[in-house]
């Protein structure tokens, strides 16, 4: 395991809010396709906050992910899923917001939820703090999402897989810090 994979001491992020450095995030997806290929996509990160109480517990998390902007390697498929699939022209982002967050040996486990295309379905978050110092620090966010759930129904699941995993690497900046 390299340095970059171990987990922090998650006690080590501060008090306060944080903000997401959205250029040094990634949100990332793994559809299966005819049950036999998989196919790997992005989303760029707008915004996302993290906000901790004083005993370092997140009290609110909230990401915003566009949704014009997948990219999945080919274009065609990419006009696709801005289409039909997602909508994009009357729903240009995606919305993520915790609604509780528990502590966990790793960072947190953050149940929320997920808008996408109008429609709003759970989401659960399993949340690794990679990194930290009095600035910054790097967590991971995995988790599953239910395409059908979250109103992503066109295509049948024999052609395109019902679940999603996601994998957010993301970079967190102490609000009022510069970089």
């Amino acid at each position: 395991m390299s340095a970059a994979e171990r987990t922090a001491d998650v006690t080590a992020v501060g008090a306060g809010s944080w903000d997401v450095v959205p250029d040094r995030c990634t949100a990332s997806f793994t559809a299966r396709e005819l049950k036999v290929l998989d196919v790997h996509g992005r989303f760029p990160v707008l915004s996302g906050t993290v906000r901790l109480d004083a005993d370092r517990t997140p009290v609110s998390v909230m990401a915003e992910l566009s949704a014009v902007g997948v990219d999945t390697g080919n274009a065609r498929r990419d006009k696709d899923l801005r289409g039909a699939f997602l909508r994009t022209e009357q729903y240009p982002t995606m919305r993520f917001v915790g609604s509780t967050v528990t502590p966990s040996a790793e960072g947190w486990s953050v149940e929320g939820t997920l808008e996408v295309a109008g429609t709003t379905s759970p989401l659960s978050l399993a949340v690794e703090v990679r990194a930290v110092d009095d600035a910054s620090a790097e967590v991971v966010a995995t988790g599953v999402v239910d395409r059908v759930a979250a109103g992503v129904t066109r295509g049948p699941a024999w052609l395109i897989g019902r679940t999603l995993p996601v994998r957010i690497e993301a970079e967190l900046r102490r609000t009022g810090v510069s970089a």
